[in-house]
Formats: structure tokens, sequence, C-alpha cells
């Protein structure tokens, strides 16, 4: 493995390990919200609306606008000393921000009755009306975390990922402290409270950091300089595939909110658990990877870009695939071990595992496809990713028109996810040479580090299917001390199982740096 390399694996292990606390924190708030408003009535409403501005949040900065800014900026970067064109072009995405965002959270607080009336069915006029002012309030959560979106942007694009991957750890703290201390006051409108402060401790507290760097946290409304034309050349196409997916999750969640009362948390909470490892072992090598992927392209060197492409991967077959099978084997006992406790009962579980067994089909295909799209976005190839982004809407809302209709309900909608998203990975694949050219990805390389990595987990798999048969009865006990303890346990022996057959079988080059090192 080159220098370069080795320097990206430290990167994604720092950030992994900063994103690890901040999802286990995310479980703590699902397990507060669990304890104290239980799986169904208005917790259905809370995780739904709040759906809305996280949405927004990638549609608008977080997702599509930063895809589109990281590789024009990695080109203007000195090296990785900042230029007066890249502070400009910083302070004009801040004014353009402003532009977009203001008329659009008053327009839609004053319309916040007949949104939300649109994009849910609830059954009855009082979870309407929760929902109503739920989204008056959490939509103004999209205005600090898009204006923190572009400073993480700029930080990641000078190597620096640790900051921005502590900030939600931060926001979790701040919702899990007013759940407690509102929660009997305010009911669930406490949450969103906790969220517009957490939304803001993200953004200042990355402000510091900015501005050493070089930049001002100042907007501009220079539209006419040719990197900001450049950036919103990229930024529509990549708007229109983020667009797709908004909706594509917005028809997931109106579908969910007519069906059994509890159906949309098991959703939620659900989808919760599943990005656990995607954020762990996706976003973080989307994260590192996706500046170098841009760079690369940007410089010719396309074997360079084989390379990084090769490597992330290798590196996502490696480290998903046990975190595949485990979330597939053992479902009812994460969920009951998190969640069940308060008004969160075994019947909740059973549901929200049997969603967590169907999502977890598809971790794989869908994190392998998201980062195919940032060597699209690298690529400046914005318009196979839009293609795939329609043909996953299609497929998706098709099957699950039908599915949620059957026995499977709720369940039918992640099986439908599953599907599509597979699909829209295979036709990602077969553009990819055009890009790479003279240089195409060395399948046979990758192909045989995943016979390896199969043989590998054969050890692992035997142990998590002993503990299902052995122990898998004991979820039902819920979040006691007891099972907690034992399960806890048991995810030490299958995590230390899995890096030792790793090390025996001499699965390389992923984890290298973390058998590597005491």
């Amino acid at each position: 493995m080159n220098t370069s390399l080795s320097r990206a694996s430290r990167s994604i292990l720092t950030v992994t390990l900063c994103t690890a606390f901040s999802r286990l924190l995310g479980f703590a708030r699902l397990a507060v919200i669990g304890t104290f408003y239980g799986a169904e009535g208005s917790a259905d409403v809370l995780h739904l609306v709040f759906q809305i501005p996280n949405n927004l949040r990638r549609l608008l900065a977080e997702g599509s606008l930063s895809s589109a800014f990281i590789p024009v900026l990695s080109t203007t970067l000195n090296k990785g000393s900042i230029t007066k064109d890249a502070k400009l072009l910083v302070q004009t995405l801040f004014g353009l921000q402003c532009i977009i965002l203001i008329p659009l959270l008053v327009i839609s607080t004053l319309l916040s009755k007949e949104i939300t009336l649109t994009l849910f069915d609830f059954p009855t006029a009082e979870l309407a009306y929760i929902a109503n002012w739920l989204f008056k309030i959490l939509l103004w959560y999209i205005f600090p975390i898009s204006m923190a979106a572009i400073i993480m942007a700029a930080l990641h694009s000078h190597g620096y990922f640790t900051l921005p991957a502590i900030t939600p750890i931060l926001f979790s703290v701040t919702v899990i402290g007013a759940i407690v201390i509102f929660h009997e006051r305010f009911g669930v409108y406490a949450v969103s409270g906790g969220v517009l402060v957490g939304g803001m401790i993200q953004l200042v507290i990355q402000i510091p950091r900015f501005i050493k760097v070089g930049y001002r946290f100042s907007p501009r409304f220079v539209f006419t300089h040719p990197l900001f034309r450049t950036v919103m050349r990229f930024w529509g196409p990549v708007t229109i595939s983020s667009a797709l997916f908004f909706i594509n999750q917005q028809v997931a969640s109106y579908f969910a909110s007519g069906l059994e009362s509890g159906s949309a948390s098991a959703m939620i909470n659900a989808l919760t658990f599943w990005q656990l490892p995607f954020g762990l072992l996706g976003i973080s090598v989307m994260t590192v990877l996706y500046p170098k992927m841009s760079a690369s392209h940007a410089s010719g060197n396309l074997e360079q870009l084989r390379e990084t492409v090769e490597y992330g991967i290798s590196y996502l077959l490696v480290t998903v695939v046990p975190a595949t099978l485990y979330l597939l084997i053992l479902p009812h006992s994460i969920i009951a071990a998190a969640l069940q406790r308060g008004a969160f009962t075994a019947i909740n579980t059973a549901l929200t595992a049997r969603m967590l067994f169907a999502y977890s089909c598809g971790l794989l295909p869908v994190i392998l496809y998201q980062f195919l799209l940032r060597f699209y976005y690298s690529c400046h190839d914005y318009k196979r990713p839009i293609y795939a982004a329609l043909m996953v809407l299609v497929i998706d809302i098709a099957l699950s028109l039908w599915l949620k209709e059957t026995s499977l309900r709720v369940v039918g909608l992640a099986y439908a996810n599953t599907v599509a998203f597979s699909c829209g990975l295979c036709y990602l694949l077969s553009g990819m040479s055009r890009h790479l050219q003279t240089t195409p990805l060395r399948t046979q390389i990758i192909i045989r580090r995943m016979a390896r990595v199969s043989v590998a987990l054969i050890g692992p798999t035997l142990l998590l299917l002993f503990y299902g048969y052995g122990f898998g009865i004991s979820w039902k006990e819920g979040g006691t001390i007891r099972h907690i303890l034992i399960f806890g346990l048991f995810t030490l022996c299958y995590i230390c199982c899995t890096l030792i057959c790793y090390r025996w079988f001499r699965v390389q080059p992923a984890i290298r740096p973390l058998l590597g090192r005491r």
C-alpha cells in the first residue's frame, strides 16, 4: 500500500472511531425517546417529521452541495494552502444558502399545516396537529446545519476530519439532555428544542478552526465568479439525484404513516441501527477518499484514481460483510438490548427486528452504491447518477406499492429498498470503465479478496449462529443489565474473532493499519 493510502487508512480509522461514539449516542437518543414516548402515536409522528429536515439537509447542503463543492475546492487549493478564489467561493456559498433557505423556511412555516397533511397520512386529527407543530420547529434546524455542512466540506478539503466528526456527538448529547430535562413539561416538543440547539452547536464549534485555516464566516453574493458557476453547473445534476432520493424516502414515510400504529417508528428505528455500519464504514471511507478521488481526476492521474477506487471497494468489502452478518443473524438481540425498556415493548422489538433484517440485506449494495456516486462526481459525470437514482426511485415505489399490501406490510418497504439499490449498483458498476479508460478496475483482485473474506468469516459466522440458537431467546428479557452484559461480551468476542481470522487469512489491505498497531 502506498504512503498516501496509508495516511488515508489512518484518517478513515480516526473518523470511524469518532463516528462510532456518535452513533452510540444516537442509539442512546433513540432509547431515551423510546423510554419516554414509546414506539407508537406521537413517537411515530416525531420520527417521520424529523425525516423532512434531515432529507432537506442532504438535498440542500451536506449531500448534494458538498458533493459538487469538494471537487472544485480541491482543485483550487494550492498544495493544500488556501487561495483567494477558495475564500471567495466559500463565502459565496454562504450567500447562496441564505438566499435559498430563509425564504424557504418562512414560507414552509406559514404553510406547515398544508405541507404535513400532504406528506403524511396520519389516521387522527391529534397526530396531524402534533405533526404540524413539530414541523414548524424542526424545520429551522436546516439553517445552522446547512451552514455547518459548508464549513465541514471546506475542512475535509484541507484534510481536517476529526473536528467535523465530533460535532454529531455534541448534537446527540444536547437532544438527550433536552428530553430528560424537559419531557414532562413539553412532551414530545422537548425533542425539537434539543434539535435546534444541537444544530447551532454543530455550527459554532467548527467556526474557530474554519477561521484559523484562513476562511471567513460571512456571506458574499458574487454569483458571477467562474468557480461558483462551476459548482452550480455540478450542483444542479447532483441536486436532481438527491431530490429523487428525497422523494423516494418521503414516499416510504407516507406509506408507513398509513399502515398500522408503530410501523413508522419501526422503520425509523431499524434505519438508525442500519445506519451505524453505514456511517462507521461507508461514510468514513467516502469522507476521506472523495477529496482524494477528486484531486486524482483533476490532475489526470488515472492510475492513482483506480488505486483509490479499488482500495475503497476492498475496504468496504472487508468491513461491511461481517457487520452485515451480525445484523442479519442477531437483529432481535440488538434491538432488545438497546431499546426494549419502558414504553418500548417486546412487540415493538419484534417488528423493528424484522425491518432491520430486511434493510440489512441491502447494506453492502447501498454503501457501494453511495461510494460509486462519489467516484462519478469526482469524474464530473452527473448524468449516470441521475439515471441510477431514477431507476432506484421507480423500482422502489413499484415494489413498495405491491409489498406493503402483502403480509409483509411495512417490512415490504425495506425489501423494496434493498432490491432497488442493488439494481442501481449494477447500473453504476457497468459505466465505470469509461472514466478509468486504459486503467480499468482489476476485478480479479477484488474477487480474490472477497473469496478470502468469505473463508475468513466462516468461524465468526458459526459463532453468531451459536449465540442465536443458544442464547437468542434471551432478547425477550429486553434491556436488562444481564442481557446487555451477555450480549455486549458476545459482541466483543465476535469482533475479536473476526480480526483474528482476518489476520490468520491475511485479509488486506483495509485493516492492516488496525492490526499493525498496538
